[in-house]
C-alpha cells in the first residue's frame, strides 16, 4: 500500500531535495565494508573528507566562521574544524549549520545524519559478520553481547547496568 502523494512529497523535501532511495544509496557506499559501528563512522568520514568541498563560510553562535576541513575525533565523531581570525574550534558536523546554498559534498553529511538517526533511533546498526547470537538477550557463545543498538560490551559489564 502506497502512503498517500502528499506523504511522499514530504518525505523528499525534507532532506534537501535528495530522496529517501538517494540517501539510502549513499549510507550504503558509506558503509558497505563497515564491519562494525566505528567503521560506520569510518565510512562517513572518508565521504565527507573526500567529496565536502572545503573552505566555506557559515556561522556558529551567530559569528561568521570558516570551515577548513573535517576530523575524526578518538571518540568516533566527526568534527567540522571552524576558525574564526587565529581561533580554532572543531564542531560536530551534524551540529553545523550549513549556509545556503550548502558547498558540494554536503548531502553527504545529511546522508550520515540518516544513517546515524537510524543507528540511533531503531537500532538498526547495520552490523556486518557478527556471529549470530541469542535473539532475546544478543548474548555470543564468545561471551559477548551486541545490543539493540550493536554495541559490543562483555556480559560482565552488561550485566553491572
Amino acid at each position: 500500500m502506497k502512503p498517500p502523494a502528499r506523504a511522499r512529497s514530504r518525505r523528499k523535501a525534507r532532506r534537501g531535495g535528495l530522496s529517501t532511495a538517494r540517501l539510502r544509496e549513499m549510507i550504503e557506499e558509506a558503509t558497505v565494508d563497515a564491519y562494525g559501528e566505528s567503521e560506520q563512522v569510518g565510512g562517513f568520514f572518508t565521504m565527507i573528507d573526500e567529496r565536502l568541498a572545503v573552505p566555506f563560510e557559515t556561522t556558529l553562535l551567530g559569528l561568521p566562521v570558516t570551515v577548513k576541513g573535517v576530523d575524526l575525533t578518538e571518540r568516533d565523531e566527526i568534527v567540522a574544524i571552524c576558525t574564526r581570525g587565529r581561533l580554532r574550534q572543531p564542531v560536530p558536523i551534524l551540529d553545523l549549520l550549513l549556509p545556503s546554498p550548502s558547498p558540494d559534498g554536503a548531502e553527504w553529511i545529511e546522508a550520515y545524519r540518516v544513517g546515524s538517526a537510524d543507528s540511533n533511533e531503531t537500532g538498526a546498526a547495520r552490523m556486518r559478520a557478527v556471529p549470530e547470537g541469542c535473539q532475546v538477550c544478543g548474548n555470543r557463545s564468545d561471551g559477548i553481547a551486541v545490543t539493540k543498538a550493536g554495541r559490543f560490551g562483555s556480559l560482565a559489564t552488561r550485566r553491572r547496568r
